[in-house]
């Protein structure tokens, strides 16, 4: 009886593990499909898209600031070196909660009127 019953408990763990398992992969799936959208929309699409954030914030851009948001390799392609003035400049970070445990930031730069995403990261 000792062992039926171990049996049991075994399949039960095993099979709800697994359904964890599944769960995990198909968040895992919509995250990776949302943050490829994020990268592409601009913010007013991104919040009719996904409602609105759980938290925005705006910085003023100083080139002290910039590596501690973004790599060299997108300072470079997005403030070319001449911009070293960056007099009324700002970068939003802007963050979404998916699936309770997870989050995906975005960081914008104003273009034209409009926030495009310069860098998206996904915390899972």
């Amino acid at each position: 009886m000792k062992y039926v019953l171990l049996i049991t408990m075994l399949l039960i763990i095993s099979f709800s593990s697994e359904a964890q398992h599944d769960s995990i992969n198909k968040d895992y799936e919509k995250l990776t499909k949302y943050s490829g959208k994020l990268e592409k929309l601009k913010f007013s699409e991104a919040s009719r898209l996904f409602g609105e954030p759980n938290e925005i914030i705006k910085r003023k851009i100083t080139s002290e600031m910039l590596p501690l948001y973004l790599s060299d390799s997108l300072i470079n392609k997005h403030f070319p070196k001449h911009m070293s003035n960056f007099k009324n400049s700002y970068l939003m970070e802007v963050n979404w909660s998916f699936f309770s445990v997870s989050w995906i930031s975005v960081w914008y730069k104003l273009e034209k009127n409009d926030w495009v995403p310069l860098r998206v990261l996904v915390t899972i």
